[in-house]
């Protein structure tokens, strides 16, 4: 996984990526408690890099619209 990558997941998951690689336990509450999420994101790691690119560039804007709103 690109360093790039790994920390705009970090941002977005709000976890470290220490726990993303699996150095560190997954935490048992919150957005990790959710199997679903977690394999999306390992269907996420499968996409070629083009399309990881691409996918981050959508939810960073997203996040940015989000943000605003606030």
């Amino acid at each position: 996984m690109p360093s790039t990558v790994l920390a705009a997941f970090s941002r977005v998951l709000r976890t470290s990526p220490d726990q993303i690689l699996g150095l560190k336990p997954l935490k048992e509450n919150g957005i990790f408690g959710d199997r679903r999420f977690i394999r999306r994101l390992e269907r996420v790691e499968k996409l070629p890099k083009r399309s990881k690119q691409a996918l981050l560039k959508t939810i960073d804007t997203y996040l940015d619209g989000a943000e605003r709103q606030r």
